[in-house]
């Protein structure tokens, strides 16, 4: 399958990707964003996601659909898929506290 032949995410070429895209980016309302997961540890696996976390500028209001929109945009510039989630939205515990330990700030 395609999955199968594309090549596993790095996070250098991710940071270089998303810091080219700031403009882009900060005009959607992007305050700060991090890449976490197995890509930012060094142990992302052909056909493996990006996982971002996001924070926005205070006062944007990001709805549902564009926050779908955005990931989009980020995984179309990433050529791979993106789990985008808001770093305010992560629930405290282990999850929130492993994903924050994990993540490199892109912007």
């Amino acid at each position: 399958a395609e999955e199968g032949r594309r090549r596993a995410p790095e996070l250098a070429p991710v940071l270089r990707a998303l810091r080219a895209a700031a403009p882009d980016l900060r005009a959607r309302g992007v305050r700060r964003l991090w890449v976490s997961g197995p890509v930012a540890r060094g142990e992302a696996r052909p056909g493996c996601g990006v996982e971002l976390l996001c924070e926005f500028e205070p006062g944007s209001r990001v709805s549902l659909v564009g926050l779908a929109s955005l990931r989009a945009e980020l995984a179309a510039l990433l050529g791979a898929p993106v789990a985008l989630a808001e770093r305010v939205a992560l629930p405290p515990g282990p999850a929130r506290d492993a994903a924050e330990r994990d993540a490199v700030r892109a912007l």
